[in-house]
């Protein structure tokens, strides 16, 4: 884009093509999630008292009943793997954030195989 194009758009007299603003959001989302993994490199980790996590399980409502588990939110403490975690999500790599995931989710004990697959992960403070 030209200086005088990002101009007008800021100044409102004309509005990007649709194509364009689709690759400003692919630039500020990249911006973003550069500038925050140091951030959450460093909040994660938390001088080695790493960080409580909640693990919610994944919605069951689509699976039929008789296969269904009672599965609760889960609580740890992570020390480690975020370094791991991060740079992987960073990276966009789906199969290192799969090991990652797994190495944590190892840490739950005896019914580390029914936290494989999360709805999400909610930090506490």
């Amino acid at each position: 884009m030209t200086e005088r194009t990002i101009t007008r758009w800021r100044t409102a007299r004309q509005r990007p093509l649709p194509a364009n603003l689709k690759k400003i959001d692919q630039a500020f989302w990249a911006c973003r999630r550069h500038n925050l993994v140091g951030y959450y490199k460093q909040r994660l980790w938390d001088d080695g008292r790493g960080t409580r996590i909640e693990i919610y399980p994944v919605d069951q409502q689509h699976v039929a009943p008789n296969r269904r588990r009672d599965l609760n939110i889960r609580t740890i403490n992570v020390r480690t793997d975020w370094r791991r975690v991060v740079d992987a999500w960073n990276s966009g790599d789906q199969q290192a954030l799969d090991d990652a995931w797994d190495s944590i989710a190892d840490s739950l004990g005896s019914d580390h195989g029914a936290y494989r697959h999360v709805s999400h992960i909610g930090f506490g403070i």
